[in-house]
């Protein structure tokens, strides 16, 4: 039994069973992912000890167009990692794109980012360019599979298809990811994975925090010239800003230890306090790790109530909110 259940979660073994033609066409038809006919190659991929896959090449008719298909198989839950290789990296040039798990990983590190409801709502969000994407859950021990129905019907009515030329940039979605998947997770009380992607991506979005208080605009946002604080006065003739900087000041210094707290004031233009958490570009979310990125969350969202608490609303007879700012 040990060697069986051994075998079962074993990635070569599972690897070398999927990439049998009768197996593709069985998994292809059963599904209605494709309607490929022959099996022209068959190519595999490995990732990591949980993690790999094939790139298969096939036709509907004999003389008929070819079309590459991408399956990514993981030990384990599925991740967020898979959808981004299916569709800048590994799976870049395929026509059809399916998001395969099923087992136990091997020392597997589980984060925000590893969840089935999560990949399952950024697929239904993605499939809007369209890409074709297909999530599916494998029996590793009868080699049966279950596909994840992604019924548009289920989306918010702003749901639309997008052409594949706007697909967003690696960097904006790695963006996407970090603001809605790694910081949000740390919102207990305000976060769900099925929901995680409830926007469209999209090179025009803007992520970051707002909320507006009283007499102020409170923003959190992370650029390619780093990471930032920005408290904003909304409304002329109030001194609350200026109140609050001349209280809090030795205070509002210390949020970044490298950089400098300012307050800010231009003729004609509102006060305005702005905080430098760190320098790193945004860009480098696409090659930082998981662990990487989780401890950057951990830094924004700490430092975000470091703030909180140094306004202190209720001092200067402002509303009080408890939730946290929703993306800008």
């Amino acid at each position: 039994m040990n060697n069986q259940t051994e075998n079962i979660n074993n990635l070569d073994s599972i690897i070398q069973h999927l990439e049998k033609k009768d197996a593709i066409l069985k998994l292809l038809h059963q599904h209605k992912i494709a309607k490929i006919k022959s099996v022209e190659s068959v190519e595999r991929y490995k990732k990591d000890a949980n993690r790999g896959g094939l790139i298969i090449t096939g036709k509907e008719e004999i003389n008929g167009p070819i079309e590459k298909i991408l399956i990514d198989f993981k030990l384990g839950k599925p991740c967020i990692a898979q959808v981004f290789d299916s569709i800048y990296e590994i799976g870049k040039r395929c026509s059809k794109r399916i998001i395969m798990f099923g087992g136990v990983g091997k020392n597997e590190v589980i984060d925000p980012a590893t969840d089935e409801h999560v990949v399952e709502s950024l697929i239904t969000t993605m499939n809007d360019y369209p890409l074709n994407l297909s999530l599916v859950q494998l029996d590793c021990s009868k080699f049966e599979t279950k596909l994840f129905d992604m019924d548009l019907s289920t989306r918010n009515f702003f749901g639309s298809e997008f052409s594949i030329k706007d697909l967003p940039s690696k960097t904006r979605f790695r963006e996407a990811e970090f603001w809605d998947v790694y910081f949000n997770s740390l919102r207990e009380k305000y976060y769900y994975p099925s929901s995680a992607f409830n926007y469209v991506i999209t090179n025009k979005s803007q992520y970051g925090k707002c909320i507006h208080y009283f007499a102020l605009k409170f923003k959190v946002e992370w650029t390619n010239d780093g990471a930032f604080f920005t408290v904003m006065q909304r409304k002329a003739g109030t001194s609350t800003l200026k109140e609050i900087w001349q209280t809090k000041k030795d205070e509002l210094q210390q949020l970044s230890q490298d950089n400098e707290t300012r307050f800010k004031y231009l003729p004609g233009k509102f006060h305005k306090i702005e905080t430098k958490l760190w320098n790193y570009p945004l860009k480098c979310l696409v090659s930082a790790s998981n662990a990487e990125k989780m401890e950057f969350a951990k830094l924004l969202h700490s430092k975000y109530f470091d703030l909180d608490r140094l306004m202190d609303f209720k001092l200067w007879g402002m509303i009080d909110p408890k939730p946290m700012p929703e993306r800008l």
